[in-house]
């Protein structure tokens, strides 16, 4: 533990915040205000998702080894 964001005490591997919140240095960015890592490409009903995620089964992202409900 090597220091504090936002007033939590933090490991090296923790780079920076988003939202308030501490992140890993493979956390690139946000997704409707939540930090995603570097495999996350987009959103889906406004929840992050990974590339292996095609689509959405009652709004939820599902990978493509989810065939149905």
């Amino acid at each position: 533990m090597i220091g504090t964001v936002s007033g939590y005490t933090f490991c090296s591997d923790v780079v920076g915040t988003i939202g308030g919140y501490a992140f890993g240095s493979d956390v690139v960015g946000t997704v409707s205000s939540y930090a995603f890592d570097s495999d996350m490409v987009g959103t889906i009903g406004g929840y992050a998702f990974c590339p292996d995620m095609v689509g959405t089964i009652g709004g939820y992202a599902f990978c493509p080894d989810v065939v149905g409900t």
